[in-house]
């Protein structure tokens, strides 16, 4: 279960490269119909895949076993 977790993690983060790609989608043809249809599209994926980072993130932290200091430092991201 915890390497599927972190198959679908790692799976989210690549599908997480469309937020850096989006200023170049914007930059070009933005008045034409199509690609707003498509950024929204894939603004809405995407969305998703950030709940599912989440719940994989999660699961993925809480299930292991790391040491104290780590939990204590890693939200102010040391």
């Amino acid at each position: 279960m915890n390497r599927f977790m972190l198959f679908l993690h790692v799976l989210g983060a690549i599908g997480m490269e469309f937020y850096l790609l989006l200023p170049f989608f914007q930059q070009k043809n933005i008045c034409k119909k199509p690609v707003l249809q498509l950024m929204y599209r894939m603004n809405f994926i995407t969305q998703w895949i950030l709940v599912i980072q989440f719940v994989t993130g999660s699961s993925t932290y809480f299930t292991g076993n790391y040491p104290y200091i780590w939990i204590v430092l890693d939200p102010y991201g040391f």
